[in-house]
């Protein structure tokens, strides 16, 4: 975006371990390992929609749990466009 900030890069560490610490908080929420297998599809089938919604959810509510800080460092690593 034209408007965003430049920022520093975050250490590839910290933000694996955001990503555990949510994976594990979203485990507690009674997301399973087929679960998360649904979420990292690509192309959901029409089936799976409901699920892949509600798991979507739970996920924004956990990464919105976080401090607005780390959960502006995953969401930025989220959105970021991927490397050529």
């Amino acid at each position: 975006m034209k408007t965003a900030a430049k920022r520093e890069a975050i250490d590839k560490n910290r933000i694996e371990a955001l990503w555990r610490r949510v994976h594990t908080q979203m485990s507690a929420s009674g997301v399973t390992t087929a679960d998360w297998t649904l979420f990292e599809t690509r192309r959901v089938p029409k089936p799976s929609h409901e699920r892949y919604c509600t798991i979507a959810t739970i996920f924004i509510r956990e990464v919105g749990k976080l401090p607005k800080i780390e959960a502006a460092i995953l969401m930025r690593e989220i959105l970021r466009p991927a490397a050529p």
